[in-house]
């Protein structure tokens, strides 16, 4: 696991494997993943079903005090956060390997670029699952 991880943010996987399997695959992975954790999170926020816009993250950083007063109420949020920091730590990965393997590919530069800003727009698309 460690050694694959490795190796993406090193850019030693092809343009190809990087984007489908890394990028698409991967994302959409921890975006499921991030987004069912933070639906239960939520539901301890806005517990009667209706419509909320509270942050998690922001709830949790203005009440920590009272979160950890109560007790067990903050290990709701653990969940939610440990995936967020999983996703955000990939990501960072990702980006990097990405980066590095489309510019050493050598074919039309527009499949680099395109791969890039796909990317860097799928992850500011994921997140609001994260947040």
């Amino acid at each position: 696991m460690w050694t694959v991880l490795k190796k993406l943010g090193a850019g030693e996987y092809s343009l190809k494997v990087t984007f489908w399997l890394f990028g698409l695959l991967g994302m959409l992975f921890f975006t499921i993943a991030t987004h069912m954790t933070h639906s239960g999170a939520l539901r301890a926020i806005c517990p009667h079903g209706r419509l909320c816009s509270r942050s998690v993250i922001l709830y949790i950083l203005g009440n920590v005090p009272v979160l950890m007063t109560r007790s067990g109420y903050l290990s709701i949020f653990v969940p939610h956060l440990l995936m967020a920091a999983c996703f955000a730590g990939y990501f960072i990965v990702l980006i990097r390997g990405l980066w590095k393997c489309s510019d050493a590919y050598e074919g039309s530069k527009a499949l680099p670029v395109s791969a890039k800003i796909v990317i860097i727009c799928l992850g500011l698309l994921s997140l609001k699952a994260i947040i």
